[in-house]
């Protein structure tokens, strides 16, 4: 028998766009209605049951800095963080997509991402490919053989990256 899912359960894509020496990142992640609407409780600071556009801006911009807070690059022993790159997007199947963006070191050719948001909430990972146009570079993207299972659902979601470019 079907149940509804859980509000922890928290469907993900992401999207790895290298422009020159950054890696952009689009992480979009499906709520379930009920996650949503708890959300909207929290927006409403003021408590006059409305949403004002300050409240909302507020409340996804301290979402989108805990998301960066969790989101890891590590290469040759140094991790680089990701920062918030533009405004959030709300779509109507009640996913939201943030844009970080984070520097890649000198010429690095390898590196793993780590996604410490998904060790928390549970739920299935899809890596989308970016629209193509011009690059000058490929990014391979695979599971990392440390990322582990649980119970049918991702656990942290760790990628290695293997940056190409050409010359």
């Amino acid at each position: 028998m079907a149940h509804e899912s859980p509000i922890d359960h928290v469907d993900r894509q992401l999207v790895f766009v290298l422009k020159g020496e950054t890696l952009e990142l689009r992480y979009r992640f499906r709520k379930t209605q009920r996650a949503a609407l708890m959300q909207l409780r929290s927006m409403d600071v003021d408590r006059d049951g409305s949403i004002s556009a300050s409240e909302r801006e507020r409340f996804f911009t301290q979402v989108g800095q805990r998301l960066a807070g969790q989101l890891k690059l590590k290469s040759e022993g140094q991790e680089q963080v990701f920062r918030m790159a533009g405004e959030v997007v709300l779509r109507p199947d009640f996913s939201q997509e943030f844009r970080f963006t984070a520097p890649l070191k000198d010429n690095v050719v390898a590196t793993t991402f780590y996604d410490e948001f998904s060790g928390r909430l549970p739920g299935n990972v899809t890596i989308a490919q970016p629209p193509i146009v011009e690059q000058k570079s490929l990014l391979q993207i695979k599971q990392s053989p440390s990322m582990k299972r649980l119970r049918g659902h991702g656990g942290m979601t760790v990628l290695e990256i293997k940056i190409i470019r050409s010359k």
